[in-house]
């Protein structure tokens, strides 16, 4: 999910005429101020941590904003839809890696029936579940299907895989 830039400092430059003598002088602090900073605060992932097992149906690990989520299971855990608490945003990220033991999957179910409208989970990778091995992930991004709104697979990787 991405925040818009403030194009407000750029537009007042002023180009140098090539005399050096004309034209918006940048340095160090104006170029962090008005680029670095923006940039961050737009791609800015939140990270969370959980132990659990079983199955999770409208589940809120902490998503708040673009989200990586560390999971840690005793057992094979099913996730059937995500609802976080905060407000979801078009083209909002979710993550999910899978950090347990092997043998220990993460599995995503599709469309799952009793999920809250606007919060199912769109998988790619089979028709029912997606299944997520050790150290792999899952990537859903929020987007709007038939009306309502859900959670689209845009992204799967088995083995290591670090965040984004």
């Amino acid at each position: 999910m991405g925040v818009p830039i403030n194009r407000a400092p750029f537009t007042a430059l002023v180009d140098d005429d090539g005399s050096n003598s004309l034209g918006t002088p940048w340095n160090k602090a104006a170029i962090h101020g008005v680029l670095l900073d923006p940039i961050d605060a737009a791609r800015a992932w939140t990270i969370a941590q959980v132990t659990l097992t079983g199955s999770m149906l409208d589940w809120d690990p902490g998503i708040v904003g673009d989200t990586v989520v560390y999971v840690s299971t005793g057992a094979p855990l099913t996730i059937y839809s995500l609802k976080p608490a905060a407000p979801v945003a078009l083209g909002q990220v979710v993550r999910v890696h899978n950090i347990s033991a092997p043998g220990n999957d993460v599995s995503f179910y599709h469309e799952h029936a009793s999920a809250s409208v606007g919060f199912a989970l769109h998988c790619r990778k089979s028709p029912f579940v997606t299944v997520v091995g050790f150290w792999s992930y899952a990537e859903f991004q929020y987007g709007v299907f038939s009306g309502t709104g859900g959670w689209v697979m845009v992204g799967y990787g088995n083995g290591i895989g670090g965040p984004p």
